[in-house]
């Protein structure tokens, strides 16, 4: 929540981080096979080396274009992926066991 920029690799803590309205670089190992949808979209931006890295950190958090660009990528993701986040999900999870039950 402090964070003015969030450097992860492939975890939900950035997808926290994008709730919070924090940008993101996602660090990919170049030997890593994991998924990094955060980059694929465009809600992060990618670093698999140091220079990448500094690169991106730059643009996010001197480069005003860059770092819009990203928000609006970001809000995107968020809309597709953490839209209907209301703080019930133990409710909603309850009433889903609920009605697989009584359908058994």
């Amino acid at each position: 929540n402090a964070c003015e920029l969030l450097i992860t690799g492939s975890s939900t803590v950035g997808l926290e981080a994008m709730i919070l309205g924090t940008p993101m670089i996602e660090v990919k190992p170049s030997k890593a096979d994991d998924n990094y949808p955060y980059w694929e979209s465009g809600a992060a931006l990618k670093a698999e080396t140091g220079k990448q890295l500094a690169t991106a950190i730059k643009k996010l958090l001197f480069d005003k274009k860059a770092l819009a660009k990203n928000t609006v990528k970001r809000k995107a993701f968020l809309k597709e992926y953490a839209s209907g986040i209301d703080g019930k999900a133990t409710k909603k999870t309850v009433e889903f066991v609920k009605e697989l039950a009584k359908k058994a």
